[in-house]
């Protein structure tokens, strides 16, 4: 089958587009422009792709099927041509997934407003111990070749579950089309203000969500999340609380941070079923994530897990990176760009690096984060930083027609909040001052610089550590 994806070079288009090809498809995709790590990644498996979006490829290339990236829009000259031609069937991938890919596996699905490509990467890797999982990550594990594989068609197959719409045409959360085996729940706080109302709006689509779970499956959730136990009880299905709470199921005791990340135990209704889990990731969330990811093994039957392998975890590109050290300067990257998820990992580092000046880089680069929604938690969200940079935001905010608009953040209001704080803040014109800043940085205090991006900065980034390791 000739497969066409438009709006390839996004992580989960890429990674999608090389499971295809394992299969044996013929693979081609088109987007506006390719940036590293992606570019790279398709490049090195050979996958045909195209730069612009152009309605005579279509009609020369003559695809069997065309994958819509949620990217993509109406006015799109490939979308229009496909609509006025059908000469093919047009599919999301979550779609194109849950007919041709998933039927016939057992999957797991993990979902929740931050932490699923950790807590997915985390449990793939746990399941190879016993089995050839196929999986679908939306990240680039380092353990892993890439973020996806077929694996043993008996084997189970591991999803990271989005819950924000699916394509211009397919309006549902992704995750809907993924019909869990083993759903894993690890947070659930207000996000995506583009598409939904309010946070109870998001409960119901994750409650909805819960309703799919066959009788003889599983739903593994953070028992410590008010937010996530409102969806209970779920009495069609197995439930099992995880967390640090004495009232969970599983309960995570004798947490520690070490030099190289975080030990704990994991113990059952009292029992202590794991002990001394080294886990070479920081943080109390990403003992969380591991801990979700070691019950939905153990209720599976999958309970010789061998947790010391823990310690040869190497988690994901973009989650706590180290892009640089020197004796004085530290810089990190993260994928955080939810409040909540942001302030953990702030905290986190202002506990492993208490005598450093903790500087965050932010870049509002999404609907949501670009808002004053975002702007109205700025306090809190960056309490723990001594100066925060801001990056330019999001020049479009989209919104559904059907939600309330989203005012454009107003970083002046930003700013006098955090400097009435004792915060010091610099908001930069453009992504090129704003590296340039980053590339002369020469601190004579120990510093500590964590870029919090999930949009262009990133790839900037990478050409600035090429830059910084050559002139030491």
């Amino acid at each position: 089958m000739k497969i066409y994806l438009m709006g390839i070079c996004g992580t989960a288009m890429a990674h999608v587009a090389l499971l295809f090809k394992e299969l044996g498809h013929s693979v081609v995709g088109s987007d506006t422009q390719f940036f590293d790590p992606i570019a790279n990644l398709l490049i090195k498996n050979q996958i045909e792709t195209h730069t612009g979006f152009d309605a005579q490829r279509l009609q020369t290339l003559k695809p069997d099927c065309v994958i819509v990236g949620n990217i993509i829009s109406r006015g799109n000259p490939e979308v229009e041509y496909l609509l006025n031609e059908p000469i093919c069937p047009l599919y999301s991938f979550p779609q194109f997934l849950e007919q041709h890919i998933i039927p016939r596996r057992s999957t797991f699905v993990v979902t929740g407003t931050h932490g699923k490509t950790t807590t997915t990467t985390l449990l793939t890797y746990l399941l190879k111990q016993f089995c050839d999982p196929g999986y679908l990550i939306g990240g680039l594990p380092n353990n892993f070749e890439h973020g996806t594989s077929w694996g043993d068609a008996k084997a189970p197959f591991v999803l990271e579950g989005d819950e924000y719409d699916t394509a211009f045409f397919d309006k549902k959360s992704k995750f809907f089309h993924y019909w869990p085996h083993t759903l894993i729940i690890s947070n659930i706080e207000f996000d995506h203000a583009d598409i939904f109302d309010d946070l109870k709006s998001i409960q119901r689509t994750f409650y909805q969500l819960t309703r799919m779970v066959p009788s003889h499956g599983h739903i593994v959730m953070n028992g410590d999340d008010p937010n996530v136990t409102a969806l209970l009880p779920c009495d069609w299905t197995h439930t099992h609380c995880v967390g640090f709470k004495k009232q969970n199921e599983w309960q995570i005791k004798n947490f520690i941070t070490t030099p190289r990340g975080s030990q704990f135990d994991l113990c059952k209704s009292e029992k202590c079923i794991f002990a001394n889990i080294c886990l070479p990731l920081l943080g109390r969330f990403n003992a969380h994530n591991a801990a979700l990811a070691i019950v939905a093994c153990y209720v599976n039957q999958y309970t010789a897990i061998d947790v010391q392998r823990l310690t040869l975890f190497s988690g994901v590109h973009r989650r706590q990176s180290m892009l640089f050290e020197s004796e004085q300067l530290t810089i990190l990257e993260d994928f955080a760009h939810h409040p909540t998820a942001i302030r953990s990992v702030l905290e986190t580092l202002k506990a492993h690096y208490p005598r450093h000046y903790l500087i965050a880089c932010f870049e509002p680069a999404c609907n949501t984060s670009a808002s004053t929604w975002f702007a109205q938690q700025s306090y809190p969200t960056f309490s723990c930083a001594d100066e925060v940079w801001f990056a330019p935001r999001k020049a479009n905010i989209y919104c559904d027609k059907f939600i309330q608009p989203l005012v454009p953040m107003d970083f002046t209001q930003v700013q006098q909040t955090l400097q009435q704080n004792g915060i010091k803040v610099n908001v930069f014109g453009s992504l090129n001052e704003l590296i340039a800043c980053i590339e002369g940085l020469t601190p004579t205090v120990p510093t500590l610089l964590c870029c919090f991006s999930n949009g262009r900065l990133s790839t900037l980034l990478s050409n600035t550590q090429r830059k910084m390791h050559r002139h030491g």
